[in-house]
């Protein structure tokens, strides 16, 4: 009895047939992604303040704890294009970011 048990091959995986074909099968981090991008089109529409502005009053408001946060989010800096150029988009971010916090000093 024990030697059945120690012989029989554990099944790893989804059980045979629970996905029928690749369509049905749907990334949760997809469907996240999509939710996110809504709110934040719902956060501009409705409140009229974008993820820039967002970020900026927590950025000012708590920067070590906020840049922490984000820095699970942003790529390795291994990635990150640090060429301070106009079209480059990080540098973009970060000039709208510091303009905001600017402004809200004032």
């Amino acid at each position: 009895m024990v030697n059945d048990l120690i012989n029989q091959k554990r099944k790893r995986g989804r059980p045979v047939g629970s996905v029928k074909s690749k369509e049905k099968a749907v990334s949760i981090v997809h469907v996240i992604q999509q939710e996110l991008e809504n709110s934040l089109i719902t956060l501009e529409k409705e409140y009229g303040k974008t993820l820039a502005d967002c970020l900026a009053k927590e950025i000012n408001e708590k920067p070590s704890q906020t840049l922490s946060n984000l820095s699970k989010f942003l790529p390795n800096m291994n990635f990150v294009n640090l060429n301070i150029t106009n079209d480059n988009p990080f540098t973009m971010a970060l000039k709208e970011i510091n303009e905001i916090i600017i402004d809200g000093d004032s």
